[in-house]
């Protein structure tokens, strides 16, 4: 084992991120955030473009000319604009598009900096029923301590129909101020196969963010488990931090467990990678054409040692770079001992980003494709592991936060990757 001087990086990258949310996650969104105080100017040359906006100005001038005429309620055009902006995001169909209100912006901004107010929960978008999965339940958040469960399907909140008003939309409902309940009822599979319907009210509450967590190997005290939640905030620091704990106690292999990562910030992953990789690339940025952008480089120290990643299908966007770039580099014979384990994971290969809108509302789109350092693109087919184990059926429907380490079978196969 080979140990230098950690992190030497100087990254041009960004301003902050939306995370995994500890409140809810709008989507396994890996995010490349741009932070403007105006929206980028269109370009008023571009007459096509001009004469598809003013079919759209049109036409809703029409309707609101039908709503002031015969609506008998109260119009309430401050309301009207986000959903017209909701509708022309979802009309793109881009999926992980999403326009903030000032609400749901703000959480995004006092999330960057963990300060976060929620129920304790990071989903993903369903993407068989269109409703919203839960793949991660929050340690010592308020969803903790409820019945919910990971795997269970947000279809309703606040007796608002996820699939008629939306996916991002039934997020944004999910949304409020510590104190407040979330109101929303999931669907479930019970013992007997049968899908049943259960609701639930949960009182918001400030959350502490801890996205790292690590304990030494019982059956084993030269390995070290590093779990990571989300490439969110301050988890690099932690991440390091457990490893100097981690070699401090005579620690020589890792496995780090990503399963259920949905992601988080491209500048945390990176300093993340930095520290694991030789020099190199960590990320390709791709255009829409598909020709390369640039691409993001490790300093020359960094620090070698067994390596098992543990992933799964809700292993996505930047914790799916994380396990690539690291088979990457063993694959080439740049790193050794490096071995992925688990299922094939979600396959999100997108960058978003998160533009200001300078009225305290903000835009999330798509802007760029990206790749692993040396591999493809891996968007809508994920990474499948060097060891593919598939979770005990008995364990179906309990969190992995919960599960023994000598009763997690994927687990065991990692160990049995690094000492075999």
């Amino acid at each position: 084992m080979s140990k230098n001087k950690p992190i030497k990086i100087s990254l041009p990258i960004f301003i902050f991120t939306a995370i995994a949310l500890c409140l809810v996650t709008f989507m396994t969104t890996y995010v490349l955030v741009t932070d403007r105080a105006d929206p980028p100017p269109q370009d008023t040359n571009d007459v096509q473009y001009n004469e598809d906006l003013q079919k759209v100005i049109d036409k809703l001038a029409v309707i609101d000319g039908k709503y002031r005429e015969s609506y008998i309620g109260k119009l309430d055009y401050d309301k009207i604009l986000d959903y017209v902006i909701y509708g022309y995001a979802a009309g793109t169909g881009d999926r992980y598009s999403a326009y903030m209100n000032e609400e749901t912006y703000s959480s995004y901004t006092e999330a960057a900096v963990g300060n976060m107010v929620g129920i304790g929960i990071h989903v993903i978008y369903d993407t068989v029923n269109g409703y919203i999965e839960i793949v991660n339940i929050i340690e010592n958040s308020p969803a903790s301590e409820s019945e919910l469960q990971i795997g269970d399907l947000i279809y309703l909140v606040e007796d608002k129909s996820v699939t008629e008003v939306g996916y991002d939309v039934a997020v944004d409902l999910m949304l409020g101020e510590e104190g407040t309940n979330a109101n929303f009822s999931v669907y479930r599979k019970n013992s007997d196969g049968e899908t049943e319907s259960i609701p639930f009210s949960i009182t918001r509450k400030k959350i502490i963010t801890q996205d790292v967590f690590s304990h030494v190997y019982e059956g084993d005290k030269t390995i070290g488990i590093i779990r990571i939640d989300g490439f969110n905030g301050k988890a690099a620091e932690q991440f390091l931090s457990a490893v100097e704990s981690f070699t401090k106690d005579g620690v020589d292999k890792l496995i780090v467990d990503v399963r259920n990562n949905p992601g988080g910030d491209l500048n945390v992953i990176c300093n993340v990678l930095d520290f694991l990789l030789p020099s190199g690339p960590i990320i390709r940025v791709m255009n829409r054409d598909g020709t390369e952008e640039g691409a993001i480089y490790s300093g020359e120290e960094y620090f070698e040692i067994p390596i098992a990643v543990l992933t799964n299908g809700n292993t996505a966007s930047a914790a799916e770079l994380f396990s690539a770039a690291l088979k990457d580099y063993a694959d080439k014979g740049l790193l050794k001992n490096v071995t992925l384990v688990g299922t094939t994971t979600f396959g999100k290969g997108s960058m978003q980003s998160i533009l200001n809108l300078g009225d305290g509302t903000g835009l999330k789109l798509s802007t760029a494709m990206y790749a692993p350092p040396f591999s493809d693109n891996y968007d809508g087919v994920g990474i499948t592991p060097d060891v593919v184990v598939e979770l005990d059926e008995s364990l179906s429907g309990v969190s992995i936060y919960k599960i023994k380490d000598e009763d997690d079978n994927q687990l065991m196969a990692a160990v049995k990757a690094l000492t075999e």
